[in-house]
């Protein structure tokens, strides 16, 4: 099973908690490229103001990963 978040990388905007993970096994998803990331939203569009990014957008910050996407996929 593969953990996409690490867990030095809050992904709740108020606190240090990890709380978004994206798990799969690799057997079953094979295109992933080990590249994965949390987005700071509230960092980078509301200048660090919590209260703000919660009320407008979320209190929890987005997870993502890259896949290859081949032009004929195995399923």
């Amino acid at each position: 099973m593969i953990d996409t978040t690490a867990a030095e990388v809050p992904t709740n905007i108020d606190t240090t908690n990890t709380y978004d993970h994206l798990l799969f096994r690799t057997s079953f998803l094979s295109e992933y490229t080990g590249t994965h990331g949390v987005i700071r939203f509230d960092e980078i569009l509301f200048g660090n103001d919590d209260k703000l990014a919660s009320k407008t957008c979320s209190d929890h910050r987005p997870v993502w990963i890259v896949v290859r996407v081949p032009e004929q996929d195995d399923d």
